[in-house]
């Protein structure tokens, strides 16, 4: 060893903390230059810079600092430094470690050491996964039943650290642990207690589930620490010892089940000393319980009285607050500030135990309770009960399936948002807001009236952070109205947002221009009159520089004019498209301020919106973006992981070479950005077709080279998505068929070979249908051979499909444990994992539907196939039922695709299995069956005359068919479809079936309210009926007339009719209103519906005239 050198280095461990950055870069080029002179002398070296007892204590800890960085890190050129040693250096290092470790009485020292020595005892452990380096642990024994407090820490932190990786053999080789554990949780010292704590819960982090039982003994002591630490008044130990208990809870929650009781009472104990504790203190009792929870919900859900006790704790929590209102709260002047706000706010976190709770105790039980405390607060005169109440109201709606449940409460809410305290107005608002969002159409339709007025009330509150709160709470509102509830409110609401554009609050400001873009998507086209005007006012602003917490709202501003844009169509847009065009070009070149600057993300945005309205009158503005999107798309992300600046791809290259290789998935916001790339190239794509030509080479190899980029699944997806459309812009591009026949061809070919060592199921689920659009697009394109090798490459990915879900069948069996509710999750797990698998046969049901669409005439071999091997066994009444799913799915499309005239006899067939799932019991195989059964009215011909009764009878028992048990959801989606199939017998087999008596019975059970789709069929059917005879639809005498104009008024909107079926029922009703007998009921009947029902009906006669 070089003493000269050596002096050096210990100067250099000094000069690396230096101040100045040029020293420091200095020191620390020096110091890589020893190491990679010399690798073994380096760490020689650093070994002698701890050892010494003369050298500053900083050296000595820097030096130890920067070993345990190259034993657990390493550095690019030696990324696994121990195993690079010599012999000799690992064993000098070793002992050295022993030496210094056995006599040290510095603690800061010990410390650095004792972490030093555990990553030490990884790395050879790590090496042959037999020597744990029994010398050191024999050691750490020693200074634990010897030592001074600093020295049993450090021992104890040797095994703390030694577990992260070593856990398993750690517990297979020392018997004496359990003991050892027992002995430091009883240590007088509370900080030996809590590290003795810190070691147990990393050894329940780490250890395999089997040895967790091992320890469960040492619950009582440890349970201990927490309670002395409250009766010592330490709240740092009481901090960390509870984020163990949390951690503990998450890793390994069967540790606490049968200690359940017990500890619930003792982590309320800790609750009840929440006036002398800080925010986060009073919350972490409530964290572990809640995490337990989570894991094993039949320990809260078994008994009604912690729950009971849970929820009283989460109120006192979020009553508990402060009564100062700052100016910071009153007046947000930045966006980021009331994240920051929210990210620490007791009420935030109380709700968000409240909706954890919800998910994993059960609706069923929570939400009675909830409900009893949430009227019992807001009842309270005290604003801070109120306020507790309605936040936590807010929080259930989402597990409230009909709103009758909670319709009680609402007016009680709009009350409050003229409550005298801004915190109660602001929970209220928020309240609605959320309503808005989670019980969607079910609140805009039925209160809107109420609703909206106290909203745009609160849009004009003195304070500004309920007046931007209310904005947002009205832009989710109108997110999920209908067309002529957002031009009912439409005039008024606007007036005020526009006015609030112009607030010296940016939080206002922006979530005013959020609103206004979601006006505008519920007025459509509509929207157009108010255009002019929101251009006028937002132009001017979008085009200055603005200050830094402005940035975001020029961008929401940026947003909702294109938003609109999108709305009204490019004829009413083009008188402004050129001058926005020209402001966004300008922003992009000359405003940003960097990639993080967030008007970056929403002028990209608004590049799609445009393409998407302007189509091909956007192709001269592409030369001037598309750099930047071809930029998104192919950039290759640089991640740094750690202190060495590794990048993750280069890392991730090296797992994807390993023998061990897994799936892998990275997330990070410049992936998600080439992401975003991709799928605005698509929209450009879609949009401009053969207009896209120049760039349709450079696209096409960019698409191809990502579809097998392996750090991100989105990516994948995302790429074969893109596929289909690039398809379109090519066979549209003056190639024709015959021009894009080759790249259909490479595509699907691509698609193919990715699927082969695709491992992610929902990846591969997106290539699966790239290759069914590619087929839809191209249409006859394959020869027999091509859709025979095709179909085998089909049900091989059916059958290795069903091999990985009865591999996780067969672990569910295997860790079937009655009401273990760990494995229940691991259970739910594998369960979810098969629902994935089920989505890609049905995905896979589809690519099969489009080939009998697209190539019925060589479908022969598929079709053998089909009828002889598969069909038998998923149609079977034992079958489960995602393949009875698939089985009815095929036989639909094979009815309505290939028809009588290919299938010959099997259409029979397929028809009787049809009509036997028309009964079924499930609302999924109902659905498909009664749909089946329209179908076939068409397809069947003269053939389905023969089963026209049963086949009536079977829909009308669907339609009449009580919900029981059955999902709502898939109830009301098959009992829609019933309907429509029976409008489409009456439409294509009126001959063999009474029209009349059917026709009334159709009356009787419309309109459609789920299955829009459906809707829009059905009541295009009814305007004709009623154009051809009207009488059928008012009666022969037309006493029904009221009830049609209650129908029209319920049924003539946007989401459910289109505008050519609203001019068809115009005019039947203009019709109607000239006979001088019926004109009087129809205008007395019009007189009793509500305003927006009425401009419903005189929306269609103004369509007819």
């Amino acid at each position: 060893m070089d003493a000269t050198e050596l002096g050096i280095v210990k100067e250099l461990l000094l000069e690396v903390q230096s101040s100045d950055n040029n020293a420091r870069k200095e020191a620390e080029a020096k110091l890589m230059q020893v190491k990679l002179n010399n690798f073994d002398k380096y760490f020689a070296y650093m070994v002698e810079g701890f050892k010494d007892e003369e050298l500053d204590i900083k050296a000595r800890v820097m030096s130890l600092i920067l070993l345990r960085r190259d034993i657990l890190a390493g550095e690019p050129t030696e990324p696994d430094a121990w195993s690079k040693l010599t012999q000799e250096t690992r064993d000098y290092i070793r002992a050295q470690i022993m030496e210094v470790f056995s006599k040290e009485t510095n603690g800061v020292i010990l410390n650095k050491i004792a972490e030093f020595a555990a990553e030490v005892a990884v790395s050879i452990n790590d090496a042959d996964r037999k020597d744990i380096w029994p010398d050191l642990f024999k050691l750490c024994k020693q200074l634990i039943s010897e030592g001074n407090a600093a020295q049993i820490t450090s021992g104890l932190t040797v095994y703390t650290e030694s577990l992260r990786t070593m856990s398993n053999e750690i517990v297979e080789n020392d018997a004496d642990l359990y003991a050892m554990f027992e002995v430091t949780l009883k240590n007088e010292n509370i900080d030996i207690a809590l590290a003795s704590l810190q070691a147990v819960s990393q050894l329940l982090n780490s250890v395999m589930p089997k040895y967790a039982p091992n320890f469960v003994g040492l619950l009582g002591e440890m349970v201990k620490v927490p309670m002395r630490a409250i009766k010592e008044a330490d709240y740092k130990v009481l901090e960390d010892s509870m984020v163990e208990f949390i951690a503990m809870a998450d890793a390994e929650p069967k540790f606490f089940k049968e200690s359940f009781s017990d500890l619930f009472q003792v982590f309320s104990q800790i609750f009840e000393e929440s006036e002398v504790l800080s925010e986060t203190l009073k919350q972490q009792p409530i964290e572990f319980l809640t995490t337990i929870a989570e894991r094993q919900p039949s320990l809260l859900s078994d008994n009604e009285d912690h729950v009971k006790q849970m929820l009283d704790s989460v109120f006192k929590l979020m009553i508990g607050i402060d009564d100062e209102l700052t100016e910071e709260w009153l007046d947000p002047k930045d966006p980021a500030q009331v994240k920051e706000e929210v990210e620490s706010d007791t009420v935030v976190f109380g709700k968000e135990v409240i909706d954890r709770l919800c998910a994993s105790v059960g609706e069923e039980i929570m939400l009675p309770l909830v409900c009893i405390l949430v009227k019992q607060t807001i009842d309270n005169d005290d604003w801070k009960y109120k306020n507790a109440g309605l936040s936590a109201f807010s929080q259930i709606a989402e597990y409230v399936s009909e709103i009758e449940q909670i319709s009680e409460m609402i007016p009680t809410v709009i009350d409050h948002c003229k409550h005298e305290h801004p915190k109660v107005r602001h929970a209220a608002v928020h309240c609605l807001g959320q309503f808005a969002t989670d019980l969607k159409h079910q609140l805009t339709e039925n209160f809107h009236e109420t609703v909206v007025p106290a909203l745009y009330d609160a849009m004009n509150d003195k304070v500004n952070r309920v007046k931007a709160h209310a904005s947002g709470s009205m832009s989710n509102f109108f997110e999920k109205a209908s067309q002529d509830i957002g031009l009912h409110y439409c005039e008024k609401i606007l007036e005020s947002l526009l006015a609030a554009t112009k607030s010296e609050s940016s939080y206002v400001a922006g979530n005013a221009a959020t609103c206004i873009a979601s006006v505008a998507e519920s007025c459509q086209q509509e929207f157009a009159p108010y255009f002019e005007t929101c251009c006028n006012e937002l132009l001017p602003v979008i085009s200055q520089r603005v200050p830094k917490e402005f940035r975001k709202f020029k961008g929401q501003a940026i947003e909702g004019l294109t938003i609109a844009a999108v709305c009204i169509g490019m004829d009413c847009f083009r008188p402004y498209s050129e001058q926005l065009i020209k402001t966004l070009i300008l922003i992009q070149k000359e405003h940003l301020e960097g990639s993080d600057d967030p008007q970056r993300r929403y002028i990209l945005s608004a590049w799609q919106r445009l393409a998407m309205v302007m189509e091909k009158e956007f192709a001269p503005i592409l030369p001037e973006i598309m750099p930047e999107f071809f930029n998104m798309a192919s950039l290759q992300p640089k991640i740094s992981s750690g202190t060495s600046g590794e990048d993750i791809l280069d890392y991730l290259t090296e797992v994807e070479n390993s023998p061990e290789k897994k799936t892998i998935s990275i997330e990070s916001d410049e992936l998600e950005e080439k992401n975003i790339g991709i799928q605005m190239l698509c929209v450009f794509i879609d949009e401009l077709k053969e207009l896209y030509a120049p760039y349709v080479e450079k696209t096409s190899e960019l698409f191809l080279s990502l579809l097998k980029f392996k750090y991100n699944t989105s990516i994948r997806s995302s790429t074969a998505d893109s596929l289909p459309t690039m398809l379109t812009a090519i066979k549209e591009c003056e190639k024709g068929l015959e021009g894009a026949l080759p790249f259909a061809q490479s595509y699907i070919s691509a698609l193919f070979e990715t699927m082969k060592g695709e491992e992610d199921t929902t990846v591969m689920q997106h290539q699966v249908s790239g290759i069914k659009r590619c087929i839809d697009i191209m249409g006859e394109f394959l020869d027999e051979d091509q859709v025979n090798q095709m179909c085998n490459i089909f049900f091989e990915c059916i059958s290795k499909s069903d091999h990985r879900k009865n591999i996780n069948v067969a672990y569910n069996e295997e860790n079937e444990q009655g009401d273990d509710e760990v494995d229940k999750q691991n259970r739910m797990f594998m369960e979810e994992e098969n629902e994935i698998e089920d989505d890609l046969q049905l995905t896979l049901s589809e690519a099969f539907g489009a080939l009998f669409k697209t190539h019925k005439n060589k479908c022969a071999n598929l079709l053998n196939t089909l009828f002889n091997d598969l069909l038998p066994s998923y149609l079977d009444e034992s079958a489960p039922f995602v393949k009875q799913k698939f089985g009815v799915y095929i036989v639909v499309d094979l009815v309505e695709h290939l028809g009588l005239e290919i299938l010959g006899e099997k259409y029979e067939d397929c028809f009787q299995v049809i009509a036997k799932c028309s009964k079924s019991v499930n609302p999924v195989i109902r659905q498909a069956g009664v749909y089946g059964l329209g179908i076939s009215s068409n397809s069947g011909g003269e053939l389905f005359a023969k089963y026209s009764t049963d086949a009536l009878q079977s829909l009308k028992e669907a339609i009449e068919m009580k919900v029981g048990t059955q999902d709502v959801v898939e109830f009301n989606h098959a009992r829609d479809n019933a309907i429509s199939a029976l409008s489409k017998i009456m439409k294509f087999q009126h001959e063999c079936i009474d029209v009349n008596s059917t026709f009334e019975f159709l009356l009787q059970h419309i309109p459609l309210k789920h299955d829009l789709t459906e809707a829009k069929l059905v009541n295009d059917f009814l305007a004709d009926a009623a154009t051809s005879n009207p009488n059928l639809i008012t009666g022969k005498e037309h006493e029904n007339i009221k009830q049609f104009v209650i129908l029209l008024g319920e049924i003539c909107r946007s989401d459910c009719m289109e505008e050519n079926t609203m001019k068809k029922f115009g005019g039947v009703l203009k019709g109607l209103s000239a006979d001088d007998k019926l004109s009087g009921p129809i205008t007395e009947a019009f007189n009793e519906l509500d305003e927006l029902k009425q401009k419903r009906i005189q929306k269609i006669t103004e369509l007819a005239n």
